[in-house]
């Protein structure tokens, strides 16, 4: 949906590089609950706000970059890193609960 010109409410957006979001829109950002899906694999399930991902969500990764391990993120968000409490699995069933700060 579009008001005065700017995608607002629910809706899907499709990028060249196969990469996609589903989700809720404010004045052109992502903002509210989406989905976003890479072309390398990645996907997040969780809030955003203006545009990042914000608060709680569930990250998926399996990539090259990280030698086929899966990595499963459930947590907080701030600006597009994982921020506060979360848990980390490895397929291996190793895990990390605890804390996270500016990413790490």
């Amino acid at each position: 949906m579009f008001v005065k010109g700017k995608k607002c409410g629910k809706g899907l957006f499709k990028w060249n590089d196969q990469s996609y979001y589903t989700g809720d829109f404010k004045d052109e950002n992502f903002h509210g609950y989406g989905e976003y899906y890479w072309p390398d694999g990645r996907i997040y399930k969780g809030t955003w706000a203006n545009g990042v991902m914000e608060g709680q969500g569930y990250l998926y990764h399996e990539g090259k970059e990280y030698t086929g391990t899966l990595y499963e993120i459930v947590g907080s968000f701030k600006n597009d890193k994982k921020e506060g409490q979360g848990e980390m699995k490895w397929p291996n069933g190793e895990k990390y609960i605890g804390e996270w700060k500016n990413g790490k």
